[in-house]
């Protein structure tokens, strides 16, 4: 008898146990939804009710707290616990200044891309300290980038590109020794104090363009050894490319353009062997491109624009960058004949040599680059005939140029295959003959120029040949069209 008093009592106690348990552990749980979930719900009321946040967060509901990791658009959680707040794109109109952060003590990845935020980043955004992926980027967020940042020593990867934040970079972001990604480009962020940063061990994109950022390439950069994408562009960057840069030969990306960055192409940057983009178009960069860029043979796009570069930029070149898609080397000082050997850059879309000093014919190898959509060389001393073999390059569209050359002889009438061009521009030659009537077949061109040439003849009889204006064919004496042209009739 005493041994089943004691069995019954054991049961009994375990019994106990097990109800504790249940009920505290539902207690907990309703605990740890009702709190972020009250958050959420206070913070919804502020945002804009005339934006479709409401429609967006419909699913946020007080009558709906319970099934707050379930069925709440945007909400993840692990265990009881908010873990994700995903709301990219949802057209949220408001501020942060009412989201309670201290509400979501686990919360690893907070994604706001895509809203029209408002208002600046709440320093109280250095509380979740278990965040690891960051991303506020193309909202209207204002003010300076709060110090707490460098608070959250989680994080890999932060995006705050295209907002209006304004202020020094905050020398904290240096303690975010795991940060992979950081981009906070887009903004009126100014320099820092650079000399301040660690070394990201981890960092493999950087993108600071597009910001007020006056200074010298800052030298941490150079320690980032993971790199493979680096963007500097649209800043206010001085001095010379370092030497150094050779360091970085994981980069796949650099983007140096629209800067003050001047002397020469250091001969280092023809080590970076991985790099598909290149620009350092609009600066004044000087001097001769380095023999050494002949070793980028993965380029992809390459950006020399506007800048006052000189020498011959395809001997010893072309043969190494045959998988150009992009070639602009325009507005510079580049002298020399375009090769024959242009022809094997057969993946090129875009070829802009325009405003230079090359001289000499234009090669027929350039028939050979079938995939050209626009071809620029504008403002240079080529001479010779149009060669028909660009009749050939029936994927342009937006544009041929060949202005202001020394070009002579008859349009080829293999012009007129060119049946995608929008823009033709020949002016400013020595042309001859007839326009080719073959030009009908053109149906896609809007803007014409055939000014200051020798032409003569009628024009085609087409819409964009009629209803084109005066200034389109002034300066060839022996033009003349139909009823419908400004021309005088034949």
């Amino acid at each position: 008898m005493k041994t089943s008093q004691t069995q019954l009592t054991t049961i009994l106690f375990f019994i106990l146990i097990f109800l504790f348990t249940f009920f505290t552990s539902n207690v907990s749980s309703d605990t740890s939804t009702s709190k972020p979930a009250n958050a959420l719900l206070k913070w919804k009321q502020t945002l804009s009710s005339s934006s479709s946040s409401s429609h967006s967060l419909k699913s946020w509901s007080p009558n709906n707290t319970q099934n707050l990791c379930t069925s709440w658009t945007g909400i993840t959680c692990d265990g009881p616990y908010v873990s994700e707040l995903n709301l990219t794109n949802r057209n949220l109109t408001g501020t942060l200044d009412q989201l309670d952060f201290t509400s979501f003590p686990k919360l690893t990845s907070l994604d706001l891309n895509g809203n029209n935020l408002t208002g600046p980043i709440p320093a109280r955004i250095g509380s979740l300290s278990k965040l690891t992926f960051l991303d506020l980027a193309n909202n209207l967020f204002q003010n300076a980038i709060p110090s707490e940042i460098g608070n959250l020593k989680l994080l890999t990867y932060i995006d705050f590109n295209n907002n209006n934040l304004t202020g020094k970079i905050p020398t904290q972001i240096a303690n975010l020794n795991h940060i992979q990604v950081l981009d906070l480009g887009g903004n009126l962020l100014e320099a820092t104090d650079f000399s301040k940063f660690k070394t990201f061990t981890k960092l493999t994109y950087l993108s600071l363009n597009l910001n007020e950022i006056n200074s010298k390439i800052p030298t941490f950069i150079l320690n980032c050894l993971k790199l493979t994408y680096l963007d500097l562009s649209m800043n206010h960057l001085t001095g010379s490319i370092p030497d150094s840069i050779s360091v970085l030969k994981n980069l796949q990306h650099l983007d140096l353009r629209l800067n003050r960055l001047s002397s020469t192409i250091p001969p280092e940057v023809g080590l970076l062997k991985n790099l598909k983009y290149l620009s350092l178009a609009e600066n004044t960069l000087t001097g001769i491109l380095p023999p050494s860029l002949s070793n980028l043979t993965n380029l992809s796009e390459l950006g020399l624009s506007d800048n006052k570069l000189s020498g011959d930029p395809f001997t010893n070149f072309l043969s190494s960058w045959t998988k150009l898609t992009s070639l602009q080397l325009q507005n510079n000082k580049f002298t020399g004949q375009i090769p024959s050997e242009i022809g094997l850059l057969k993946n090129l879309g875009i070829l802009f040599l325009g405003n230079n000093s090359f001289n000499g014919s234009i090669p027929n190898e350039i028939g050979n680059l079938h995939k050209l959509s626009s071809l620029d060389l504008m403002i240079n001393q080529l001479s010779g005939k149009i060669p028909s073999t660009i009749g050939d390059l029936k994927s342009l569209k937006s544009f041929l140029d060949v202005s202001s050359n020394k070009l002579s002889g008859a349009i080829p009438s293999s012009l007129g295959n060119l049946k995608l061009l929008e823009n033709l521009n020949v002016s400013h030659n020595f042309l001859s003959d007839q326009i080719p009537k073959t030009m009908t077949k053109m149906v896609k061109l809007k803007i014409i120029d055939f000014s200051y040439n020798k032409l003569s003849g009628q024009i085609p009889n087409s819409d964009v040949f009629n209803h084109a204006p005066e200034s389109a064919y002034q300066n060839n004496s022996g033009l003349c069209g139909n009823a419908q042209s400004v021309l005088k009739a034949c």
